[in-house]
């Protein structure tokens, strides 16, 4: 036996995951090669087209004392999104990931508004979404440990009573809570997999997990699908998709963490879909 199927059998045995009974010497497919690589395709032959420029109604300034700024890619749209924060940042990532989000804006145009002194004042939100429902969601970002200094809640109140009709239906606060370091983890991993989603695999894990039993961790489905170095991808666009879970409420995804198919799953496999 070779010193990798050694040591990656004590890998497993250490990690508790050789209890699955999956044999570990399945064969793997060899890493393709030019030579055996199939023509590219699609996607594949079009030329990189760099990203549009952000339609923010401010930039952030480029460089500033404590300051935290930056720029992430909205791939669905190709076009920058701006952030002012590294909170502001994973509140877009997990935004980016969830598919009830149709559309994000970054710094939208400022909304005046009136205190109760009849003072006139104005408040750029930081994000401003546009659920797959057609519903817009006005985001305020903002630390826990601001948030009341900053009075953030009492402008809010305001512009729920007197923004313009159309701008948004909902005006709402985000702080680290709605983008905990597993929130934000999960996001980039279902960013990355989107990316790099390979329709065959994908379909090829649907088939391999529709016949699991139980959960199991995702490096033992992995390994034993046979699907080699793609079979992570497919394994995190099953989830981003629905048709995998991870039963454990609040995981991250990882090689021990637990996955199950979901109802969906199950339901598109009588209906002979899978």
């Amino acid at each position: 036996m070779s010193e990798r199927l050694i040591a990656q059998h004590l890998h497993l045995r250490r990690h508790g995951l050789a209890e699955f009974g999956w044999s570990t010497t399945v064969a793997e497919p060899p890493f393709p090669d030019a030579a055996t690589m199939p023509p590219a395709t699609g996607a594949d032959q079009e030329f990189w087209l760099p990203p549009a420029p952000s339609t923010a109604s401010r930039r952030p300034p480029a460089r500033s004392r404590g300051h935290c700024g930056g720029s992430l890619v909205d791939y669905r749209e190709n076009r920058e999104l701006l952030f002012e924060s590294h909170l502001e940042r994973n509140i877009a990532l997990v935004a980016l990931a969830d598919r009830r989000v149709l559309r994000i804006w970054d710094q939208p145009p400022a909304v005046r508004y009136c205190d109760d002194a009849g003072r006139a004042h104005q408040h750029t939100f930081d994000f401003l979404l546009e659920a797959v429902d057609g519903t817009r969601v006005a985001i305020a970002v903002k630390p826990s440990a601001k948030v009341e200094r900053s009075r953030v809640n009492q402008t809010l109140a305001f512009i729920r009573r007197q923004a313009p009709p159309g701008f948004a239906d909902h005006f709402v606060l985000r702080t680290e809570r709605h983008a905990t370091p597993t929130m934000v983890q999960n996001a980039e991993w279902i960013l990355r997999a989107r990316r790099m989603r390979d329709s065959d695999q994908v379909a090829a894990m649907a088939r391999f997990t529709a016949t699991m039993a139980e959960p199991a961790p995702m490096a033992a489905v992995a390994m034993r699908s046979g699907l080699g170095p793609g079979a992570w991808n497919a394994l995190v666009c099953l989830i981003d998709e629905g048709f995998l879970e991870l039963p454990d409420a609040g995981a991250a995804i990882g090689e021990l963490a637990l996955v199950r198919p979901t109802a969906v799953s199950s339901s598109a496999r009588e209906a002979g879909h899978a």
